[in-house]
């Protein structure tokens, strides 16, 4: 036999791959590959993106409570609703609907982000509401030291609404990866699963 003699292995007991192994057969990379979470990143990313659900879910649901509480229900309520529902799927093992449906929350909240700044940004110490309440809770205040704290409210305001918005943000991006390296996963298990029938 030449060592450089081909050698072809035929399996005649080929199967058709069904369309769940299809989809995972070509994986392809959407979000940034993230394998520790900056929020958890002591513990595997598995277990921190689980974690990170669930105190998620808990949030979610004082949101939820506080504005059925003040008879607030609205939009954003019913977003807020569904996007617990879909976690607690998501933790099930359901994974791709999750992004879907937190990327709807995530176009609702940064809605909600730019009304928030775009109000507070025009919040003027010189208009009589404003200034009326500053007079009540802040009866010995100057002129001046009612724009300095109008500012710094204007400053507070801004900041509890964005870095929200940043830990969404990448809340979503680490989930995305890892519903991707779970499917990577998949793939792998499929080729070497392939490979082994056509030894056999």
């Amino acid at each position: 036999m030449e060592a450089n003699e081909s050698i072809v292995i035929k399996n005649n007991n080929y199967k058709k791959p069904s369309a769940t192994e299809n989809q995972y057969r070509n994986v392809k990379r959407i979000f940034p590959r993230i394998k520790t979470c900056c929020c958890c990143f002591c513990i595997s990313f598995d277990l921190a993106i689980k974690l990170s659900t669930m105190l998620l879910i808990v949030w979610f649901f004082i949101v939820v409570g506080y504005n059925i509480r003040n008879e607030t229900f609205n939009v954003g309520v019913v977003i807020y609703i569904a996007v617990i529902i879909s976690a607690f799927v998501f933790l099930y093992g359901i994974l791709k609907q999750y992004l879907f449906v937190f990327f709807i929350f995530l176009i609702y909240y940064v809605y909600f982000c730019f009304k928030n700044v775009i109000q507070a940004l025009s919040l003027k110490a010189s208009e009589d509401e404003i200034k009326t309440k500053l007079e009540f809770f802040y009866k010995d205040l100057t002129i001046d030291q009612m724009h300095e704290l109008l500012d710094d409210t204007k400053f507070f305001i801004i900041m509890f609404t964005i870095v929200p918005l940043i830990i969404y943000v990448y809340y979503f991006l680490a989930c995305g990866s890892y519903v991707e390296l779970i499917e990577e996963n998949i793939s792998d298990e499929l080729l070497a699963r392939e490979l082994e029938e056509d030894i056999q």
